[in-house]
């Protein structure tokens, strides 16, 4: 019965690096298959997704966007941008812009796909504009700042120098006097 129990242990213990090994391995295999199945583009099922983000060249409308992803073969699903998402960077941007999408542009996607459109209204494209001009105040003042900060300290700079300067006269007024006496009794002796 012992030898039982001994073998059964053996057994958990020689499989736990065989299951170990195959979580550590499964990774690696399914990445593989994946960029395999990438270099093969006319495996039916995967399209290119389009090129939808705000800096890429024709800047996209919703519509436009809504209408590339459904001639790939993919489903899109239109997200707005909330007010709190504004950022200086969508200051220039127009009303219904895509920002953004779930998925990059030029990868490639299971055909059917739902790819996540966010685009810009102009209600937050204003407040991106607001905070862009508040954020060129604040460098305005922090330069401002910056430059009297500086003047004040060459100010000072000078005060010390002219300070020390008057100082040195003064020092030297008085040694020199001193020397001249030295000098003048020396020579007439």
């Amino acid at each position: 019965m012992s030898s039982k129990k001994t073998n059964e242990r053996n057994n958990k213990k020689s499989i736990a690096p065989t299951v170990l090994s195959a979580l550590t391995i499964a990774p690696a295999i399914i990445t593989a298959i994946e960029e395999l199945m990438d270099k093969f583009p006319d495996v039916p099922g995967k399209v290119v997704i389009p090129q939808l983000s705000y800096d890429s060249e024709p800047r996209l409308k919703l519509d436009e966007a809504v209408m590339a992803l459904t001639n790939s073969g993919l489903k899109a699903i239109p997200s707005e941008l909330a007010l709190k998402e504004a950022d200086p960077k969508y200051k220039d941007c127009f009303d219904s812009q895509v920002v953004g999408s779930s998925l990059k542009g030029k990868q490639k996607a299971q055909a059917g796909m739902s790819v996540i459109v966010k685009y810009i209204t102009q209600e937050v494209i204003d407040e991106s504009q607001r905070l862009f001009e508040k954020a060129e105040e604040q460098k305005a003042i922090e330069k401002r700042v910056k430059a009297e900060k500086r003047e004040l300290q060459v100010e000072q700079a000078q005060k010390i120098i002219v300070d020390v300067a008057v100082s040195a006269k003064d020092r030297f007024g008085k040694i020199l006097p001193h020397r001249k006496h030295e000098i003048t009794d020396s020579n007439n002796s």
